[in-house]
Formats: C-alpha cells, sequence, structure tokens
C-alpha cells in the first residue's frame, strides 16, 4: 500500500515538471546560407609617386604602382564602381573596368594606367617663306620687328608656352610685291606653330624685244614715256603696272630703209610681265630702169 502511494506521487511530480517547463512542438525557423564575401582588387601601371581611389561605398585607398586591394568586403550580386579622387600632378591616370557587379568570385581586373605629363615651356613661332625677292617687315610682338630677305624656314625670336596666343603682323611689304600668311593669330598647343608665307610680283614691266632692228627707233606708251630702242635687243619701260592694268604701246619714229611692226599694240596685265615684239626689215630700193623719168 505504501509502495502505490511512492508511485503515485512521483508520477505527479514528474507530470508537474513537464507541465512547467512548458515544451514546444513547433519546428524552429530555417536560417538563409551565409552570402560569399568577396574583394576588390587590381593594378596600377606606370604611376610615379601614388594617388588616391575610392570605391561606390565611399571607401578610399592610396594606391602606389603594382597592385592594390580594398580593405572592404562585398558580397554576391553588389554593384561596384572605382574612381580616382585625386592623381599626381605630373601624371594623368585612367580607370578600366572601373565598374560592374559582383557574381560569384572576386573582382581583380581593376587597371589603373597613368601617363607624364609633357610640360613644354619653349614653343617656336617659325616662317616658311616662298617667291620673296625683297625685304620683308614682320611683327611677332608689339616690339619685336624682323627684317626676312630670303627664302626658307626662319625661326621668329620669341618663345611661348603651351596656351599662349600669338599674333603675326605683315609691317612692310616688300618693293614690288605683295607676301600672304595663311595663319595670322592662334593659340600654341604643344607643338612649334610654322606659318606659310607666299609673295608674288604686284608691279610688272612692260618689255620690247626688237628683232632685225638696224638703227634707232622711238617707242610711246600710254603715259607718254619714251622707250628708245638701239639696234635689236631687249628693252623695257621705266614705269611698272599692276596686274589689272591696261597698257597701249606706239611707234612715234621711223627707220631709214626699213619698216618695222610692233605686235599686241594694247592689253592688260594679268600676273606676269608682258613683252612685245618688234619685228623690222629693211625696204626694196626701186630698180632705175623702171623709173618713169628715165628716157628711152
Amino acid at each position: 500500500m505504501v509502495k502505490l502511494a511512492l508511485s503515485l506521487l512521483w508520477g505527479a511530480f514528474i507530470a508537474s515538471l513537464v507541465a512547467c517547463n512548458g515544451a514546444s512542438t513547433e519546428p524552429e525557423p530555417v536560417k538563409n546560407p551565409p552570402q560569399n564575401i568577396m574583394s576588390l582588387s587590381g593594378t596600377a601601371y606606370d604611376l610615379v609617386g601614388s594617388l588616391v581611389i575610392q570605391d561606390g561605398l565611399g571607401n578610399q585607398l592610396t594606391v602606389t604602382d603594382g597592385n592594390f586591394s580594398f580593405d572592404a568586403t562585398y558580397e554576391e550580386g553588389q554593384p561596384y564602381t572605382v574612381s580616382i579622387v585625386d592623381t599626381p600632378d605630373s601624371q594623368t591616370c585612367e580607370v578600366a573596368n572601373a565598374q560592374g557587379v559582383f557574381a560569384d568570385s572576386d573582382i581583380s581586373g581593376i587597371e589603373i594606367r597613368c601617363v607624364q605629363i609633357v610640360i613644354v615651356e619653349d614653343l617656336k613661332l617659325q616662317i616658311d617663306v616662298t617667291g620673296l625677292t625683297g625685304i620683308l617687315q614682320l611683327s611677332d610682338m608689339p616690339d619685336s620687328s624682323h627684317s626676312v630677305e630670303n627664302n626658307g624656314l626662319f625661326t621668329l625670336g620669341a618663345t611661348y608656352a603651351p596656351g599662349a596666343d600669338f599674333e603675326l603682323v605683315i609691317a612692310q611689304q616688300p618693293q614690288g610685291q605683295k607676301c600672304s600668311a595663311d595663319i595670322m593669330a592662334g593659340m600654341f598647343n604643344e607643338v612649334d606653330i610654322v606659318v606659310s608665307i607666299v609673295c608674288s610680283d604686284t608691279d610688272y614691266r612692260l618689255n620690247v624685244r626688237a628683232m632685225g632692228l638696224l638703227g634707232n627707233i622711238y617707242l610711246a606708251n600710254e603715259r607718254d614715256e619714251i622707250l628708245t630702242l638701239e639696234g635689236e635687243g631687249d628693252f623695257s619701260f621705266s614705269s611698272s603696272y599692276e596686274a589689272g592694268s591696261k597698257y597701249e604701246v606706239e611707234i612715234r619714229s621711223d627707220v631709214v630703209d626699213q619698216v618695222c611692226v610692233l605686235e599686241n599694240l594694247q592689253g592688260e596685265f594679268d600676273s606676269a610681265d608682258i613683252e612685245l615684239l618688234i619685228s623690222c626689215q629693211a625696204t626694196t630700193a626701186p630698180d632705175p630702169a623702171c623709173s618713169p623719168l628715165q628716157g628711152g
């Protein structure tokens, strides 16, 4: 009887313990698997000194020439960007493969390539002159003048820095010529500037070639200038003509025992000298036997 009572008491005690613990039969929630953790890295080429780059999260990294890697970690599916915050004064740098999205592996193909900045301070203004027969006066700055007497390539005295402006002025044309330049003003970049100057005659001459002339003959032009031809040869009127000017020539005297014919008595100058031709031939003396004064 006593044993039965003890068994009942023990059973009740165990039941009360189970009820107090409140054991649940609901299943535990399923946890998500951990994300892949990845890194962002690359290589800098030809970098002198250091530069600062930044990822899309605002993490900055000081980079020297060679391999680099951000300290931050990234997850699969996360976008990334890499930009340059600060570069050395003597170089320009660019980022290749600068943006993308993390897939299932690290990103290690970021490339930073740098090149030296070439600083040129002693740039020159040069002139290439053709057709010049006199003296050409040039100026490339307010108080700088240059006398050019020959054809060819010449360097004017002043030097210029990149970004500097220049202006070339033709202060005085050569006598009897007009010169023009293909560039009169501009700005220097990183190379010398060569200005092409072409000169051509503006004063043309009226020339005469005498053929068969045995004595002297006098010609006059429309300006009433007299030109004396003394036998065969080449002769020129003293005055000059501009392009587009008209001329007219006449014979003012005769030659004993000769007949002279002048070709192209009038015309207009284009862009060259004009040469006239005067040809002279002996006159045929009459046969005395045919003269009506002869008797017979």
